[in-house]
């Protein structure tokens, strides 16, 4: 077993240096050629050499591996809108904004306007974090009206305090130095925990609200009909029935104050649906 490994080992190694390019091409190369670990200094100063490096791509996919989205745009003599940092090593760049690479990641998984509300409900009114499973990007700014930077939390280590600027310490020893002090940076950590808590405390409570208590009889006309109902159909979004029935709460709260007699009632209920609409597309 213990040769085996020597030669797996040995194996790796060869093939990960006749991967290494020698030193007067690797500064032009693309980063996937790099050493993994990397040390990305997030400033006006270094980004020029990012862009010149950076792999191009049409659109950019965010996935779990993302440490860092940062906004580009207001560089006039770049034809790029954003560099996305991967915790592989890699630098990408597209003419698209963050906020269109990140709407994108957003329509694909939970939406950020849902996770908006339900960071209300914890007095986060602003640059309020995307927290979904284990998955948290948080924004640097305000994103309703600006492109801003979005930092990939579910991959940070540590942070500190660098020349009044923070020093953000990630997996596999990578490192990102941004323009936020360390005061701002905490606010930013703690909105994300708190509101990382509260998601997870929803989905115990419900998964314990929802446990069947015991073992039914697998042939009941309610197991049967389950079965066949369930039977290449799509299953309903949680998120999506628990806001309706939160909803349906609310209006009827509105029509017991109002009475239902109420000409209102009837706009009420058509701006009910519109969110119900916008949050099942």
């Amino acid at each position: 077993m213990e040769q085996t490994k020597k030669i797996l080992y040995d194996l790796q190694n060869t093939i990960c240096t006749n991967m290494r390019l020698s030193d007067d091409n690797k500064k032009d190369s693309p980063s996937i050629y790099r050493n993994s670990a990397a040390t990305f200094q997030i400033c006006s100063e270094e980004l020029k050499n990012y862009i010149d490096q950076a792999i191009p791509l049409k659109r950019i996919i965010v996935d779990s591996e993302t440490l860092y989205v940062c906004d580009i745009s207001n560089l006039t003599d770049s034809d790029y809108n954003s560099l996305v940092f991967q915790c592989r090593g890699d630098v990408l760049k597209s003419r698209e904004t963050t906020t269109q690479i990140m709407h994108a990641y957003f329509n694909d998984h939970v939406s950020y306007s849902i996770i908006q509300n339900l960071g209300r409900v914890i007095n986060i009114n602003r640059k309020c974090p995307y927290v979904a499973g284990s998955i948290v990007f948080v924004p640097d700014k305000g994103p309703s009206k600006h492109h801003v930077n979005w930092i990939g939390l579910h991959h940070l280590k540590n942070y500190s305090s660098y020349n009044d600027k923070t020093l953000l310490s990630f997996i596999h020893h990578h490192e990102l130095i941004i323009n936020l002090n360390i005061k701002n940076v905490h606010k930013l950590f703690d909105q994300a925990i708190r509101l990382y808590l509260v998601e997870l405390q929803i989905s115990r409570e419900w998964q314990l609200l929802f446990a069947p208590t015991q073992n039914f009889d697998t042939d009941t006309l309610l197991q049967r009909k389950t079965r066949s109902k369930m039977s290449g159909a799509n299953a309903p979004s949680p998120i999506g029935w628990h806001t309706k029935l939160v909803y349906s709460l609310s209006f009827k709260m509105v029509t017991l104050t109002l009475g239902e007699d109420d000409p209102y009632l009837e706009d009420i209920k058509e701006a009910f649906a519109l969110v119900e609409d916008e949050i099942e597309t």
